[in-house]
């Protein structure tokens, strides 16, 4: 049986290419979910999460958990915070930077990446 509950220690620990500490919490292999995913990422002062053009099909939705960014989607950048909900529409190019002092912890909601 598929788990129901999975706390921030049992998520599936994944770092990116560009170093970006990932925590996959709902996933297909952990609890079989199939329409969207939940994880978080944490950013340290000065790192990116996202490339140069990075962009896909899926919408998403991030929650800051703590710290401060900057948010581009498109061509428009916005100042992100603690308790702050982003809203990535299909198709926008997007990019997360820590612009502050501490780590940033970002909750994310988007299509399972075995579904795209």
């Amino acid at each position: 049986m598929k788990k129901r509950v999975v706390t921030i220690q049992e998520g599936i620990e994944k770092i990116t290419q560009a170093g970006v500490f990932r925590k996959l919490l709902l996933v297909p292999e952990n609890v079989g979910i199939k329409s969207f995913e939940m994880g978080v990422l944490m950013l340290h002062p000065g790192q990116t999460w996202g490339y140069p053009d990075h962009r896909h099909q899926d919408e998403e939705a991030y929650f800051v958990l703590t710290g401060k960014g900057l948010q581009v989607i498109d061509e428009e950048e916005f100042s992100i915070e603690r308790n702050m909900a982003i809203y990535i529409p299909p198709g926008s190019l997007h990019i997360t930077r820590n612009s502050g002092n501490e780590p940033l912890w970002v909750l994310y909601i988007r299509k399972p990446e075995k579904y795209r």
